[in-house]
């Protein structure tokens, strides 16, 4: 039996071919069936939400455990709207990724 201390996050997925009750992901995971809370690896320092829409809909909603920082930022195409979140403490992707999650990560870049 493996036993992890690491962070948690939420970690579920909705997409918009998906039942009713998986849109619980996007704006109730606790709320979920099952167990949506998961500890992540010990060297997994992220958790993160990855929000993709179509004309205002929710096509697609991601939350995970994630070894490396997403910039938290959106994206916007002509057709489409990524909304990037990352943070660094237990249960902290619980936002619905439109907002910037108060604790969240933003990485940094220097001019070399």
């Amino acid at each position: 039996m493996m036993c992890y201390l690491g962070l948690r996050c939420y970690t579920c997925s909705y997409d918009e071919r998906d039942s009713k009750e998986n849109s619980l992901c996007v704006t109730a995971p606790w709320n979920l069936t099952g167990n949506p809370i998961r500890s992540c690896l010990t060297h997994v320092e992220f958790c993160i939400i990855v929000r993709i829409e179509t004309k205002e809909t929710v096509a697609s909603f991601l939350r995970k455990c994630e070894e490396s920082p997403m910039e938290d930022s959106d994206v916007d195409s002509r057709t489409v709207v990524a909304h990037y979140r990352s943070c660094t403490t237990d249960l902290c992707n619980k936002g619905d990724g439109l907002n910037f999650i108060d604790e969240s990560y933003e990485v940094r870049r220097r001019d070399i």
